[in-house]
């Protein structure tokens, strides 16, 4: 029978590139990692910054080693009970993108309601 990985986020970041550097730090330090994000395959650019950013994702097994590496390289601390990032900025930023959203759609429609 195929063993199942518990997965667990170790960091998550802004923008693709830093969370890909992260995951090639891990990478090169044994474990393996990948970047988890939903843009709606490339539809809406901004939506990773409103669904927790560009998380890092490693083995449940392997969180506590690739938060300690995570940490030396002055990444952002992931709170492990939500797997959302610490600190009252992040909560501000998630609600950012979908609010511009909005407002540009509202605004299109007060332009031309149809």
């Amino acid at each position: 029978m195929e063993e199942r990985i518990r997965l667990a986020p170790v960091a998550a970041y802004n923008t693709q590139l830093e969370a890909d550097l992260v995951a090639a730090r891990l990478g090169a330090a044994g474990i393996r990692a990948f970047v988890k994000s939903d843009g709606l395959g490339g539809t809406f650019p901004g939506m990773p910054m409103a669904t927790g950013g560009f998380q890092v994702m490693v083995a449940e097994a392997d969180q506590e080693k690739g938060r300690a590496i995570v940490a030396e390289m002055g990444g952002q601390a992931v709170d492990r009970s939500s797997g959302t990032l610490e600190g009252p900025g992040w909560r501000v930023t998630r609600w950012l993108v979908p609010l511009a959203i909005v407002a540009i759609v509202l605004l299109g429609l007060a332009r031309n309601p149809f």
